[in-house]
């Protein structure tokens, strides 16, 4: 089973044992803040993630404007959200806000499938201006 690619993106990794894994997204030419695109719902729920699935689909671009580089992830096949080091801002695609984010990414695994693409569940969070780490995408 190969290991899902975004592993070798993240930075101050978490790692338990053959369970868990999470990290901060790093853009290969070193920023940590990324625009933050969407495609599916915007919810406001204080205990909910803030964009769940539209029409069974759901994406998330981590786009670098030092260099231009964007990092998707999107769910187009098997309902699991898949890297995409080669993604690009689309039309159908939202910007979350105005500001630039740090993004985390929380993987939960059976352990004879641990860093590849059959996880669980993921977590999208941000970290905010309060702060605060708040998630966006629960999976």
């Amino acid at each position: 089973m190969n290991e899902l690619t975004i592993f070798d993106h993240l930075v101050d990794i978490d790692e338990r044992e053959k369970n868990a894994i999470r990290g901060t997204l790093r853009c290969s030419c070193g920023n940590d803040y990324f625009k933050i695109y969407y495609y599916g719902k915007r919810t406001r729920g204080i205990l909910s993630p803030d964009i769940i699935r539209l029409n069974k689909r759901i994406v998330v671009l981590a786009h670098c404007e030092l260099c231009d580089k964007a990092y998707g992830f999107d769910n187009y096949n098997l309902y699991k959200i898949q890297f995409n080091e080669q993604s690009k801002i689309t039309q159908d695609l939202i910007a979350y806000d105005d500001e630039k984010h740090k993004i985390r990414f929380s993987f939960n695994y059976f352990p004879e499938k641990f860093k590849s693409n059959d996880f669980e569940d993921l977590i999208v969070e941000i970290f905010q201006r309060n702060k605060k780490w708040r998630v966006i995408v629960e999976e």
